[in-house]
């Protein structure tokens, strides 16, 4: 087998139009750390034509190539997490949707921050894919029934690299589809890794790091992944840590405001997850000031200067370093927020 180049590659999205927006940032994520020329393909879950021309200018001069899929109606969804689209189901037909050797697939709430080159050319070593495995270590428990081995690693489906010409060989979209009529709790994800149990090579932490992770220093993180139902969106997603990144790619988007947040949820969710942070700290760093902390924080926002480092605990400084940087971006891009009024919330609700 020839080794694989960039024109072997591609790299797929999919999409309704309720994560058109959060689409629109990841192409454009992408496209800002991708090499020239490589186009993106975008399966249709159902995107109007204003939102196409809206991602298409986003994006900028990348190509890109809409695909219609006639494939309908899709399973219906399993589980709990109703705040997924029933189009993450088209993941599983990329074998016969796109023709090329290979695919980075990014769901649509990924953001990109990190050259992609060598994730595409990544060495699979005779698996059918690529995946980092998930926060939950080895699936839900209701997998078992379904024939996936206990202990077995278990990955999550949000940045895949698939070997297509291995798919193809093995028939894998159809077997996909009858599995994703099964009652799974987390659908496509579920029967990705009831096929693939045991033959797919687990990737780094850094290329689909959670959000609310802090295993991986900010500054190693390649791919950011908004798993679980608060996204960077919503009205309660202001302090996910690295959501600021997220905000600064939304406001360019030319999406109109509404659209990204309402001030009066923004400004009570603010205090709320602000209060949750402190909360956080305080039962995990030893010796920790709630009252200097939130005064290091408001003196750092009031004069735009980073709060020194140097504290005896890692965390506590990694932790205060993402409240500062997510606060600054929400009062830039919501200058009717009132951090003042909001820490004097937070300080009298603490005592």
């Amino acid at each position: 087998m020839s080794p694989i180049e960039l024109h072997d590659c591609a790299v797929v999205f999919t999409a309704d139009d309720r994560y058109a927006l959060p689409l629109a940032v990841a192409m454009r994520s992408f496209a800002d750390h991708a090499p020239a020329g490589l186009p993106i393909d975008v399966i249709d879950g159902g995107l109007t034509e204003e939102s196409r021309r809206r991602i298409a200018r986003f994006v900028g001069d990348r190509e890109l190539r809409w695909i219609s899929p006639a494939l309908c109606p899709l399973p219906p969804l399993g589980g709990v997490w109703r705040y997924v689209s029933p189009t993450v189901f088209l993941r599983l037909q990329l074998p016969l949707l796109i023709s090329a050797r290979r695919a980075l697939f990014l769901d649509a709430d990924v953001l990109v921050l990190d050259r992609i080159e060598h994730l595409l050319r990544c060495e699979l070593a005779g698996a059918p894919l690529a995946a980092v495995r998930d926060p939950s270590s080895t699936g839900p428990p209701a997998l078992r029934q379904h024939g996936f081995p206990e202990g077995t690693p278990y990955f999550n489906a949000g940045v895949l690299v698939l070997d297509l010409d291995e798919l193809r060989r093995l028939d894998a979209a159809r077997v996909f589809w009858e599995l994703a009529h099964r009652e799974l709790p987390f659908n496509d994800q579920d029967v990705l890794n009831l096929w693939a149990a045991g033959r797919w090579r687990e990737l780094p932490t850094r290329w689909n790091c959670p959000a609310h992770s802090a295993d991986v220093p900010d500054a190693e993180v390649s791919i950011v992944h908004f798993i679980g139902p608060r996204k960077p969106w919503h009205a309660d997603g202001p302090l996910l840590p690295r959501y600021a990144d997220w905000q600064r790619y939304a406001a360019l988007s030319g999406w109109p405001r509404d659209a990204l947040s309402d001030v009066a949820g923004m400004q009570e969710a603010l205090a709320l997850l602000l209060r949750v942070a402190v909360d956080k700290i305080a039962t995990d760093a030893v010796g920790f000031d709630r009252q200097q902390f939130l005064d290091r924080l408001f003196a750092a926002i009031d004069d735009a200067s980073e709060v020194p480092a140097g504290s005896q605990d890692a965390m506590l400084d990694r932790m205060r370093q993402r409240i500062i940087r997510s606060l600054r971006v929400a009062a830039g891009l919501w200058p009717e927020l009132d951090l003042r009024a909001l820490f004097r919330q937070l300080r009298a609700s603490l005592g």
